[in-house]
């Protein structure tokens, strides 16, 4: 036997299996049975969840929370205007289309105001009722970072500046691990069902990939079929036959062990099936509209429900991940990116108000991230990649109605501009991230861990979630 095995009992490997949280597309095991560690453990005695919600492509942040007091929506319009069309000017907004969306001012230097983008009613709603508040100039970085150091390059910089292969860093900071995956590592003794400690409805993968758990994967629509166990070229016949192959015990250690996991992948599929039901129930279609808020919409629809039945699972801790693409805009911004953001803004509201009705809305945390911010200057009809940008925090546990972080300076020439008014970040991933995980009990030791660049940066300052 291979020498990694030579001290595992097959016992113990059925035990670490059975808590991996199967893809249910795939082979059990390419699940990376050898990658797991013995974190230490959390304790937990109530319930909670982080979603995640990514925006691939780089959200523009300019065209999404918007200067609107006259100084800086001025720095603004002069360096996005352009031929008139609709509530645009070029590619900057007309001030009279944000009138309706301008937000309150605290934690705003006196005198700046910012309004959201016209299409993003839902989440002003949720704002101003004080459950989100937005993170603003938020970014990749490894320690504190000036300007005249990033030119300079006199201090370790991200990875691949300016790329979107910088995504994968939001899920990950630089481990071959996610982040998300190795918090929920550290409650897998809480979880009964540890398969279900990690859920990707749609969004970054790596995100979930602990050293433990792997992310389950389920579909707006429900927990997608194991290895055609449900139907097989069209044949239910064919398919009972091979899920009945795929479940006879085998002599061989790695034989059972893959029928036990795959047997394991079913069983749970079927488990979850039966608690959320085959039909979306009315409350549901109510907290989400058909198509109102696309198909993030649907996504968090699928997580509203698995949140619902958290306790019927007894679950302690939850981690999800969803997501929407198209926000690369290099061109075409004032035609795809206001239904893209308002969709955005339309399923958070919905997935809110879904929270707020199912009384989940204290134990549940929503955050958005995206590649990278973008550029303040105009490339014609888009914008081209930046660095920082502004981020969403939504939950009944959130300061709400407010600003944190440090408010930008618009406009070019200025100490955060690294280029056409890209903006150097004020606040680091990874003060975001450890108040994200501080709320969900992870040890400040193990956030360390998590987070090694943390201890370079002022941590617990934004001032997320209530005391």
């Amino acid at each position: 036997m291979n020498s990694q095995l030579s001290h595992i009992t097959r016992r113990a490997l059925l035990q670490k299996t059975s808590a991996l949280a199967l893809t249910p597309a795939v082979a059990p095991l390419g699940l990376g049975l050898m990658g797991m560690a013995n974190a230490a453990a959390q304790t937990a005695t109530d319930y909670k969840a982080l979603v995640y919600v990514f925006m691939h492509g780089g959200n523009d942040c300019y065209n999404t929370v918007v200067p609107f007091d006259t100084n800086n929506y001025n720095q603004y319009f002069s360096k996005r205007q352009g031929e008139a069309s609709g509530n645009y000017s070029g590619i900057a907004l007309l001030r009279q289309a944000l009138t309706p969306t301008v937000l309150g001012t605290q934690g705003l230097p006196s005198g700046q105001q910012m309004a959201l983008n016209p299409t993003m009613t839902g989440l002003k709603q949720v704002f101003d009722a004080g459950r989100a508040s937005i993170l603003l100039n938020v970014g990749l970085m490894k320690v504190p970072t000036s300007l005249a150091q990033f030119q300079s390059r006199s201090v370790p910089l991200p990875l691949h500046m300016f790329s979107h292969t910088q995504a994968s860093q939001w899920h990950r900071g630089g481990f071959s691990t996610g982040w998300g995956g190795q918090m929920a590592d550290l409650f897998l003794q809480e979880n009964p069902t540890a398969s279900l400690s990690v859920i990707n409805v749609g969004g970054p993968a790596d995100f979930l990939v602990g050293n433990g758990v792997r992310g389950y994967r389920t579909t707006p629509a429900g927990p997608a079929a194991v290895s055609a166990s449900t139907s097989l070229f069209g044949s239910v016949g064919c398919a009972q036959a091979l899920s009945t192959l795929m479940r006879q015990p085998s002599s061989h250690l790695m034989g059972d062990l893959y029928t036990a996991a795959t047997r394991a992948a079913m069983d749970l599929r079927q488990s979850v099936v039966d608690k959320i039901g085959t039909s979306v129930p009315t409350k549901f279609t109510t907290w989400f509209p058909a198509a109102s808020g696309g198909n993030l919409a649907a996504q968090l629809q699928m997580v509203a429900r698995l949140i619902e039945q958290g306790p019927a699972f007894d679950m302690k801790r939850q981690v999800f991940v969803v997501g929407v693409g198209g926000f690369d805009h290099h061109d075409g911004l004032n035609n795809r990116h206001p239904g893209l953001i308002g969709s955005v803004s339309t399923a958070l509201q919905q997935f809110d108000a879904a929270m707020v009705g199912l009384n989940m809305a204290q134990s549940v945390t929503t955050f958005t991230g995206s590649d990278f911010g973008r550029k303040l200057t105009s490339n014609g009809n888009g914008t081209d990649h930046g660095w920082g940008g502004h981020q969403f925090v939504l939950g009944g546990a959130v300061r709400g109605g407010r600003f944190l972080g440090k408010a930008p300076v618009i406009g070019t020439g200025h100490a955060l501009d690294v280029g056409g008014g890209a903006l150097l970040p004020t606040t680091a991933t990874e003060q975001l991230n450890v108040e994200l995980g501080r709320w969900f009990g992870v040890s400040d030791a193990d956030l360390g861990a998590i987070f090694p660049n943390s201890k370079h940066f002022d941590l617990g300052k934004l001032g997320i979630f209530k005391t």
